[in-house]
């Protein structure tokens, strides 16, 4: 991703930007990401200010940028509703819609109608000043969800509550080839009204 952000920054397809991942810790991954109270207090109480302290990044919501792919893109969902005051842009590709809080497997199996926890928390909330950057790709099924339905709704619910949506389908599956492509585009759409 360095070399990708570099050439948007200096073709100006993107401003110059700080970009603060996080790695799952080992065997983590489905509990710090299954919609997680403590993970999402962790990155708006310690991660955030860090990186405003560490990279001298902006403290003002409308410059911040909530990322991530697949249960992570469902986390930064969550994050964003739980912590609107932090954050007012969020960048979801392949969102797993179909996951709930809590471990891996989702409780929702084989491709049942009603998949969509994080959906459900949206369309019980107040609508909050964010803007999303939705992408999936059209090909990003599978036995047990079928990820591309799932994004539309949740777009669609999304811009029935009033939200700002931005999004993109791609002829592409759950693979790093489209998040690269993902995080590029959705990137450039978050900043270019700035």
């Amino acid at each position: 991703m360095a070399t990708v952000l570099d050439d948007l920054i200096a073709a100006g397809k993107v401003p110059p930007l700080v970009v603060v991942g996080v790695e799952n810790r080992a065997g983590m991954r489905t509990k710090d990401l299954g919609y997680s109270e403590p993970f999402a207090k962790f990155v708006v109480e310690e991660l955030l200010p860090w990186s405003q302290k560490r990279f001298h990044t902006s403290d003002h919501r409308s410059r911040m940028i909530l990322a991530g792919v697949s249960r992570g893109a469902g986390m930064a969902a969550f994050v964003a509703l739980r912590y609107p005051h932090a954050f007012s842009n969020v960048l979801c590709l392949s969102t797993a819609i179909e996951n709930e809080p809590g471990g891996y497997p989702p409780t929702r199996f084989w491709l049942r109608g009603d998949d969509g926890w994080i959906i459900e928390r949206f369309l019980e909330a107040p609508r909050q000043p964010l803007h999303f950057y939705l992408s999936v790709g059209r090909f990003d099924t599978s036995l047990w969800t079928d990820r591309l339905v799932n994004n539309r709704r949740f777009r669609d619910m999304l811009r029935g509550k009033g939200y700002r949506v931005d999004y993109a389908e791609s002829n592409g599956g759950h693979d790093d080839l489209f998040f690269q492509r993902g995080y590029a585009e959705g990137l450039a759409a978050l900043t270019s009204r700035r």
